[in-house]
């Protein structure tokens, strides 16, 4: 979300920056914005000013859900003030349940309402977007006592019955609304301006369960950890493989976000050298040590979306278009030359495609 006045200013440095790691990047403005940006959106009806923010959102999530709703798994909406680390926000939403429909971000509360915060950014898989838009059409976003677009939207989606979803890392927020030195200076959000984030800030600060290190002997000890990284991989104190998995779908993602102009949209490169490309950086990122996991039939089908996901960028055809033709998960793979699923069983051969490589990148 940005305006006339910043959005030549600020928007080509999130193009130069965090913005070419996400998958579409969109600038909304409103009506009166001329600025010539890859991504901008004008909003017809729609001016400037805080009084007109809320439907400046509006009309930017209907536009969202008539062109983009079946074309990506989650949309993020932030402020052009905002600096997102993608590869962390791929990887919390890789490990988030999609089948119920999900909203997160800073979690704030005040006089019973709860909300997310615009500031820091919020978060929507499609069928949350899909509940938004319902809303919307019934008038939801309409209420003038509240001028708050992030209050308005949360309280839509409340109306529909899609709560905040916790969006934490071990009691600590993903999504921040201020500067950084602010959060990282111990004391710094207390004795500022913005203390009302303290006063407002809505899930508790949980306790973690406290569990005694193991002693070497003298003063030596081992503190107990939820999980470590090991050559690469991710182990998890619980034994499961949930924790590298994520990781894996993460740094498959940052390759192929980065390729994803350059190479997979490039229309002078033909379908079989991408297919190398992605079998050669992608894949072996995703499937590094992958051989000796204990999969299970939801790692399968976590696996398999983004791998599908691939192969239609790869053949530049929308989710929309393939539900529109009717294309099969088999029909797309033998289009773009490559497996139609990961293995079920082992993954063993996806994994073993160029070893050489995935251990090049991996170092």
């Amino acid at each position: 979300m940005t305006g006339s006045s910043t959005i030549a200013r600020k928007g080509p440095a999130i193009l130069a920056t965090w913005g070419r790691r996400c998958d579409r990047l969109l600038f909304m403005t409103s009506g009166e914005d001329r600025t010539n940006l890859s991504g901008r959106v004008s909003l017809p009806g729609v001016t400037e000013g805080r009084p007109a923010l809320v439907a400046k959102s509006r009309e930017a999530w209907k536009y969202v859900h008539e062109k983009y709703r079946w074309s990506y798994d989650w949309f993020y909406k932030c402020d052009d003030d905002t600096y997102t680390v993608v590869e962390n926000l791929k990887f919390m939403l890789y490990t988030t349940n999609t089948t119920q429909p999900r909203y997160l971000g800073k979690h704030l509360q005040s006089g019973g309402i709860e909300w997310l915060s615009g500031g820091a950014g919020y978060v929507l898989n499609r069928a949350a977007l899909g509940k938004l838009n319902e809303q919307i059409g019934k008038g939801c976003m309409t209420n003038a006592r509240i001028e708050n677009e992030d209050m308005l939207v949360s309280i839509c989606l409340k109306s529909a019955g899609v709560a905040i979803s916790d969006s934490r890392d071990a009691a600590r927020s993903r999504f921040l609304p201020l500067s950084p030195e602010l959060h990282l200076t111990p004391g710094a959000v207390a004795s500022s301006a913005y203390k009302w984030v303290l006063q407002y800030s809505g899930m508790a600060v949980g306790q973690r369960k406290s569990v005694d290190p193991v002693q070497l002997g003298g003063n030596s000890r081992i503190d107990m950890v939820d999980g470590f990284r090991y050559l690469g991989s991710v182990l998890s104190a619980d034994g499961t493989v949930d924790a590298d998995l994520a990781a894996r779908l993460a740094y498959a993602s940052r390759p192929f976000g980065v390729l994803w102009s350059p190479i997979f949209q490039c229309v002078h490169l033909s379908v079989h050298t991408k297919r190398l490309v992605y079998r050669a950086i992608v894949l072996s990122a995703l499937l590094y040590g992958a051989e000796t996991w204990p999969i299970k039939v939801g790692h399968i089908h976590r696996f398999n979306t983004f791998h599908q996901q691939c192969i239609r960028t790869i053949l530049g055809i929308s989710r929309r278009e393939q539900w529109e033709e009717r294309l099969s998960s088999a029909s797309l793979s033998e289009l773009a030359e490559v497996e139609e699923r990961l293995p079920s069983a082992s993954l063993s051969e996806l994994a073993g495609v160029d070893a050489d490589m995935a251990d090049v990148i991996m170092k």
